[in-house]
Parts: C-alpha cells; structure tokens; sequence
C-alpha cells in the first residue's frame, strides 16, 4: 500500500469530511512511498518522530498539525503559512528525513466522532463509560451511577494516567449523566447543550477560560479539563487497532508527551 492510497482510505471513511479546503490529508513527503509501518499519534513532534524512527515507522498519522498552524480553509499548505509566520520548521523537516520517514498525513476531522474507534467513543472507553444516553454532534452524553464529581475527576485522572486534571465545581455533589466534548471544545454554547440534554457535568479537553470556565463557576455546572492532547490521545491509539484489523498494517501508537 502507498501513502496516497492510505490516504485516499481515510478519505474514504468519512467523505463528506475531506473536501476542499479540510484539514486532512498528506501534510508532508511522498504519496508514493511504500507504506512500511505507521505510527498514529496527537501530535508529530520532534519526540514523537524520534520514537516512532526508532519503531520503524515510515509514515505519521497525526491528529493535529505538524508545523504549529491549521491550514483548514487557508488556501496553502501547513509548512507555507508557517513561512509567512517567520515559524521555525526546518529542524522538523530535517529530522523527518533524516529519521527515514517518508510522509505525514493528518487525520482530524474525520476521526473525531468515528464510530467505536473515534476520538469521542476511545475516550469513553479509556474512562469505562458504558452506557450511552445520547449521542448529539459534539457532546453525547453517558450515565453513570450516582458519584461525587471529586471522585470522577480522581477515576479520569487514574484511568487515563495523567499528571493532572482541572476541576471546575464542588468536589463533593453528586453527579450522573457525564457530557464529553473532547479537545479544543470551544465556546458556552457547547455547555448550554450539555445542560439542555440534563448533563449534570462535562468532561472536556481545554476551552475558554473567561466564558466556560467561569460560567461553570458560577453556574454550578461540573467541568473536568484532561487537557487537548490527554482528551485526544486514547483516540490516536485505537487508530494503530483499527489500521492493523482493517488493512494488515504494522502499526504502532506513539502517544504525544504530556506537556
């Protein structure tokens, strides 16, 4: 199999996400090339390059950029506007291809809400949430059995092995229908949909500070912050399961550092 046609297989999984303009697709390097082994991460960098040489890889799939800027709807290419930007990108480049990897391509948008494997579904399951009670675009929502929020934030942060978790609400009331709105979720609107379904908390990836968090202050709504990258990641690793069941490939998850 080349890069272009692994590509051209995620393309495939979700069409009406890849149109022009989207954010996936090669990011970097060969389509030709021959795809040896995969490496499936949240972010390439230079860590994540350097082990996934070490592994064997040939080919990233990553979920966000590359060179530090989204390219959705620009026009040009990742590399191009970092350019303009004055945004150092050589030494990434230099290591790519002295590290024997072969291409780049980026899967976002249609991995976020994949069945099963997707980043929402992975982080559901990495925090052993079975029982889903709604599944409404960008924030579906799960019950649980009634439990602290201090203590769900305890099991998020334990499950998922984290240095950390944000905690924005008292620790001590009683919470069971848990809203996830993974990554750079956004704005209020997405907390008021949250709260319009009967979600009693949201677990999220990282969002505005002056309008989500504080609402949630003050409003009383429960909010747990993972980070980006922490929410994404189980996401990212179940893609190396699904390329090895559905394609046969050698693949490895190379999980982004946490910062």
């Amino acid at each position: 199999m080349t890069v272009r046609e692994l590509d051209e297989f995620f393309a495939q999984l979700c069409p009406e996400k890849r149109g022009p303009g989207g954010r996936d697709g090669l990011k970097w390097g060969d389509g030709d090339a021959h795809v040896k082994a995969v490496a499936t991460t949240w972010m390439a960098t230079l860590d994540v390059v350097r082990r996934a040489a070490a592994l064997g890889c040939n080919v990233i799939v990553t979920h966000e950029p590359t060179f530090y800027w989204d390219d959705v709807g620009a026009g040009k290419s990742e590399l191009e506007i970092a350019a303009e930007h004055g945004t150092p990108a050589e030494a990434k480049q230099k290591l790519l291809a002295d590290a024997g990897i072969q291409a780049v391509l980026r899967v976002h948008d249609a991995w976020d809400f994949f069945p099963d494997y997707g980043i929402t579904d992975s982080l559901a399951r990495a925090l052993n949430f079975r029982n889903k009670v709604s599944a409404d675009g960008r924030v579906p929502m799960w019950q649980l059995r009634p439990v602290p929020l201090g203590e769900v934030a305890r099991h998020a942060k334990t499950r998922l092995r984290l240095r950390q978790v944000r905690v924005v609400g008292d620790l001590g009331r009683e919470v069971e229908r848990a809203a996830l709105a993974v990554g750079a979720f956004g704005g209020l609107e997405v907390i008021l949909r949250a709260v319009e379904q009967g979600a009693d908390f949201l677990i999220g990836g990282e969002c505005s500070e002056w309008q989500v968090v504080r609402f949630c202050e003050d409003s009383g709504f429960g909010l747990i912050l993972l980070g980006h990258a922490e929410s994404e990641t189980p996401g990212m690793a179940a893609m190396a399961d699904f390329l090895r069941e559905k394609l046969g490939l050698t693949a490895h998850s190379v999980a982004t550092a946490q910062a």
